[in-house]
């Protein structure tokens, strides 16, 4: 019985090498888009906070100067909301290219699974086969040397 081996099989094994890079930098870009929307929220919870404090408490004077450096923080935290913004949006467009990447390694390493499989499959018909040939031949050779030992007895 012989051993199957796919002529393709180092082929195969770089492109799961690559499908698991792939899937590894998926990862990476996921875990990104995750830090930069939680900083987005920080930001954004802070900015609703900062527009917020504007507001005096019963009894409390505002003067013109803390309304002014509150506006200030208010504004710096917008705009820094802004460019967070623009820093979700490319990590979320890298994460879909990352994901398009990884689902073009798959299908290319999964064209070559099928086909080993198929190649193992005829490898074990065609074993079978020769499996089932060389029995036949031991069928029929026992029979012949029956036949033989039966003629030998029949005409002594």
């Amino acid at each position: 019985m012989s051993n199957f081996q796919f002529p393709l099989q180092r082929l195969l094994d770089l492109r799961q090498r690559a499908e698991d890079e792939a899937r590894c930098q998926l990862a990476a870009s996921q875990r990104q888009v995750t830090c930069q929307q939680d900083r987005l929220d920080r930001l954004q919870y802070a900015c609703v906070e900062a527009r917020g404090d504007a507001t005096p408490a019963a009894g409390q004077t505002v003067t013109p100067g803390l309304l002014l450096n509150n506006g200030l923080y208010a504004s710096r935290l917008q705009m820094l909301a802004t460019a967070q913004q623009t820093h979700v949006e490319s990590s979320i467009r890298q994460e879909r290219a990352d994901s398009a990447q990884l689902l073009h390694k798959a299908q290319g390493r999964q064209v070559l699974q099928r086909l080993k499989e198929r190649r193992y499959e005829q490898h074990l018909g065609e074993q079978a086969r020769r499996e089932s040939r060389r029995s036949e031949e031991m069928a029929s050779a026992v029979y012949a040397a029956k036949r033989l030992e039966a003629e030998r007895a029949g005409a002594a």
